[in-house]
């Protein structure tokens, strides 16, 4: 009885571990993405206020 206790606490323990790994892919693929946009925005921003920079 104590074995299957253990292998079934080792199996659990084992998908606890794969998915914080997937969770924590996922985190960082929505962080890369938010940067991404951060960045574009930036860019987009800076371009803009240059445009409206020269005509005044």
């Amino acid at each position: 009885m104590a074995m299957a206790h253990m292998i079934t606490q080792v199996d659990a323990l084992s998908q606890h571990l794969e998915a914080r790994g997937i969770l924590s892919a996922i985190g960082n693929a929505i962080l890369v993405v938010l940067l991404v946009v951060l960045l574009i925005g930036v860019l987009i921003g800076f371009f803009i206020g240059r445009a409206f920079g020269r005509r005044r």
